[in-house]
């Protein structure tokens, strides 16, 4: 087993934040912007296991200080690097706004709970630039259980994939409990779609992916995914989870539905021969570059729809904007993220790779 770097899921990466940031520049009736973070669920999921598998198996143990420690070197410099920026700006444009709660919650991973259950009903646009923090936070507090439940039980590979359906089934279930006994629907989707105990699952079903076919060296799940009726299968679902459009439906078995469509659709490609059009697309140039930019386009995009809100006085994540506000968000948007994937995430690779990272 050799764990080498995947330029496929970069490139997956990009088309996640592409949907993502295309949600946030207004265009959410026609663009799935969440299911852009979804799929960055699936894929963290995915990659993080196949890193422990492979370090299992070269090292008979996970050593969990380094594992730690990497999570923080990817993780931290930028984020802190965006904290930093929008409370500069926040505090000069926006003398109101109280930031100190967002900043706390987003250097302790909490701030998905901080605006689903403690911030005021309608807090200002300038304080809303934090909210793009909470899946960070769902992924650190998967990070904090994963190595563990791994560890624990990865020389039993069905019980270790027991739990993690168990897992999966208990957030479906937990999601299904707040619609029901919530009498306040906007508070339940509120909580649903950013607790970390309700959108754990995305993440999980990742996990199982890379487990069934890096360690369970599964040939029925190998065989399921090369068959193009799985192929039909996962787009159908896909197509069901976003066209449907019932609210229940929308905050309960959609999440569901998406990580089992996703583990039908997205490592078959991987395996694909490298002149195969669709993994040639998935893996061209742009799309990976994309996929490498994408934690600092995720962190500073907000930031740069606020300052561009605030120069062309347009609101924030309201209908679609003027061209020209579009054009200069999306420039500015560019600009902070090469700066800051060149400025503060490039020089700590050297520094991950040290602990067992394979990033480029």
């Amino acid at each position: 087993m050799n764990n080498t770097y995947l330029p496929y899921f970069d490139g997956f990466r990009g088309i996640a934040i592409m949907l993502v940031i295309l949600g946030h520049l207004g265009f959410g009736n026609f663009i799935p912007g969440g299911f852009g973070v979804t799929l960055f669920f699936f894929i963290s999921g995915f990659l993080i296991t196949r890193l422990l598998i492979f370090e299992y198996h070269k090292n008979q143990t996970i050593d969990i200080k380094k594992f730690y420690v990497r999570r923080l070197l990817r993780l931290y410099p930028a984020l802190l690097t965006m904290i930093a920026v929008t409370s500069a700006l926040i505090f000069l444009t926006c003398s109101n706004a109280s930031v100190k709660p967002y900043i706390f919650s987003g250097i302790f991973y909490y701030t998905n709970y901080y605006i689903s259950f403690f911030r005021s009903a309608a807090p200002l646009d300038c304080e809303r630039v934090f909210d793009a923090l909470w899946s960070l936070a769902v992924e650190e507090h998967f990070y904090l259980f994963f190595p563990f439940i791994f560890l624990f039980f990865n020389k039993n590979t069905r019980h270790l994939i027991s739990i993690l359906i168990l897992i999966a089934i208990l957030s479906l279930l937990i999601r299904l409990f707040i619609l029901m006994f919530n009498n306040d629907f906007n508070q339940s989707s509120l909580i649903i779609y950013h607790s970390t105990h309700t959108r754990v699952d995305s993440i999980i079903y990742g996990c199982l992916s890379a487990i069934l076919i890096y360690k369970q060296n599964s040939k029925t799940y190998m065989g399921i995914l090369n068959n193009k009726l799985t192929v039909f299968i996962g787009v159908a679902l896909i197509l069901i989870s976003l066209l449907y459009r019932d609210p229940l439906f929308r905050e309960s078995i959609r999440y569901s539905i998406q990580g089992l469509a996703l583990m039908l659709l997205l490592p078959g490609p991987m395996f694909y021969p490298s002149d195969s059009l669709l993994k040639k697309l998935i893996e061209s140039p742009a799309l990976i570059f994309i996929g490498k930019l994408s934690y600092s386009l995720y962190l500073f995009n907000g930031l740069c729809i606020m300052m561009m809100n605030e120069y062309f006085q347009e609101n924030f994540f309201e209908g679609v904007h003027s061209a020209k506000w579009m054009a200069a968000t999306i420039s500015l948007t560019i600009i902070f993220s090469l700066t800051s994937y060149y400025l503060v995430e490039k020089p700590f690779v050297h520094i991950r790779k040290q602990f067992g990272s394979n990033v480029l």
